[in-house]
């Protein structure tokens, strides 16, 4: 089910969410069900071949994270269509993983002093693309058919729209799934269902838009920085408020896994998660 946002109404001491408020979404509905024939929207034609681009900044390519991270790029390019690819910023092991899987870096990304880049500064850099659909995505989030099936949906309702997801949260994968098999997706689905758990609605992984729409928001992003904080948050809530776009949830709708793993340090002692 998708969940489509379109006006805020903030409620509480000096009408701020953080002052003690509540924000209350109005104008909550559902998308017509492809399946089930209903009608569909008025864009058919930006769904019949659109591109995407994948934006993200994964943690050094170092023991655990190396596997988590190209188990994420892999789930990105057997995506169809292939969207393309480009990390942001550079850590240990990028270049490996550019020649290896043929996607792209962007080097020209702020930071903070701990070399972490800032959110505002890859918000900027994936705005900048020469594809239809733009996406910032965390490093070592899997995506599968059901998220471009998803953006076609929304492709097809919406002119201007951004698209925030939440993820689900598993131990671990089968020790049966092999990446390869036709019947790998179907696999990861049912133990997700399962066995995993809907991250909370206060941390979102993955967000989409359409790049030849209006800005997603008015004010200045603050400087946040990438894995910290509450930047999915006040981009949501500055792009309602804006008024230009539908948000829309999808948390419920396409699968976006995150294997759990240790919270530990890496190199230059930056705590990683």
């Amino acid at each position: 089910m998708l969940m489509v946002f379109s006006v805020v109404q903030l409620r509480g001491t000096g009408g701020v969410i953080d002052g003690g408020g509540v924000g209350v979404m109005r104008g909550v509905r559902e998308l017509p069900d492809f399946a089930k024939g209903e009608r569909v929207g008025d864009y058919v034609h930006r769904a019949q071949d659109f591109s995407i681009e994948i934006f993200s900044a994964p943690k050094p390519f170092v023991g655990e994270d190396k596997d988590n991270n190209e188990r994420a790029i892999r789930s990105w390019l057997r995506l169809k269509p292939t969207p393309k690819v480009t990390l942001l910023g550079w850590e240990v092991g990028y270049d490996e993983a550019a020649k290896e899987f043929g996607i792209g870096i962007e080097k020209r990304v702020d930071k903070n002093f701990l070399g972490v880049p800032l959110f505002n500064s890859m918000l900027h850099r994936a705005n900048n693309s020469e594809k239809l659909v733009t996406v910032i995505i965390n490093g070592d989030i899997l995506l599968f058919d059901d998220f471009v099936q998803t953006l076609r949906k929304v492709l097809v309702n919406f002119k201007d729209f951004l698209i925030v997801g939440a993820r689900y949260d598993v131990d671990n994968l089968p020790l049966d799934s092999n990446e390869n098999d036709p019947d790998y997706n179907r696999k990861i689905r049912e133990h997700v269902l399962n066995t995993g758990t809907l991250h909370t609605y206060g941390g979102m992984d993955v967000w989409a838009w359409n790049t030849d729409g209006p800005r997603l928001f008015d004010p200045v992003m603050p400087h946040f920085v990438f894995g910290r904080g509450k930047y999915d948050n006040w981009l949501t809530h500055e792009t309602i408020a804006a008024g230009r776009r539908e948000v829309v949830d999808v948390s419920e709708t396409c699968l976006t896994v995150h294997v759990k793993h240790d919270y530990h340090l890496v190199e230059g002692g930056i705590i990683t998660g």
